[in-house]
């Protein structure tokens, strides 16, 4: 068998046809013999890794016992049910804080009618005209102070008249 050579310039390899055009420049390369298969060598340390993983994962699944994977279910399922009820009671408090809302309102709405009908009243009333009908029509006068009783006040907040005040 006739030697081959090849020609490397830079990252292309040519073949040449004879010994005779061997380039100045290059590198120039014998094409090897066909060898025989050498027996594939293992590494010990990727053999020791592999084993060492394998242990590993091994060890891993040794914990995923059927009790283990029912107690994780039974786990996932009380959490599903918490997130239920906290949505269920984040819904109910959002609709009393719209209805607290809306009620607060309302509440505003009926001080502004109560301020404005107070007012509509003191004006409407004029205390010197009043005044002026009781002492010149009615001949009312103010009391002296010693037509003016007084009482103790007792737990209820009204008195009831039982008998004839005294005039002492």
């Amino acid at each position: 068998m006739e030697k081959q050579f090849f020609t490397i310039d830079g990252n292309t390899a040519r073949q040449l046809v004879s010994e005779d055009e061997l380039p100045v420049y290059g590198n120039v390369l014998p094409v090897p013999e066909a060898a025989e298969p050498q027996p594939e060598i293992r590494e010990p340390e990727r053999e020791r890794r592999t084993g060492r993983a394998v242990r590993r994962n091994r060890r891993n699944i040794a914990y995923l016992t059927r009790p283990f994977i029912a107690y994780l279910g039974v786990m996932v399922v009380v959490l599903f049910l918490a997130v239920a009820a906290l949505i269920t009671v984040s819904g109910q408090i959002t609709g009393a804080e719209k209805k607290l809302a809306s009620l607060s309102a309302e509440l505003n709405a009926v001080k502004a009618d109560n301020s404005a009908a107070r007012v509509y009243m003191e004006k409407a009333v004029d205390v010197n005209e009043v005044y002026r009908i009781a002492v010149g029509e009615y001949g009312m006068v103010y009391p002296n102070k010693e037509q003016v009783v007084y009482y103790r006040q007792s737990e209820s907040s009204y008195v009831v008249q039982n008998e004839e005040i005294p005039t002492d």
